[in-house]
């Protein structure tokens, strides 16, 4: 799953993807308060200053809306429902 935000701070060339931005600060996701694992997190290909994170839902997750937040330095996103199918 993948979702755009602002606000993750400061970038740097990816050590792994030639070309691309990553995050300097560790960034953190949570679904219904479990942690997932943040495949990426860095610039949006194609936008000014907009940032992506690529997260890996937990198998098994049900369908229906769930809480996502995002976190990074100390700051957290506002919580939005992730719909699953």
């Amino acid at each position: 799953m993948e979702g755009y935000l602002a606000g993750l701070g400061e970038r740097r060339p990816s050590s792994v993807f030639p070309g691309v931005q990553e995050t300097v600060l560790p960034v953190f996701a949570r679904i219904n308060g479990i942690e997932v694992t943040v495949l990426f997190a860095g610039a949006a290909p194609g936008f000014a200053g907009l940032n992506q994170v690529n997260v890996l839902l937990p198998r098994g997750l049900a369908a229906g809306l769930h809480r996502l937040e995002i976190s990074s330095g100390g700051g957290r996103s506002n919580v939005v429902l992730l719909p699953v199918q």
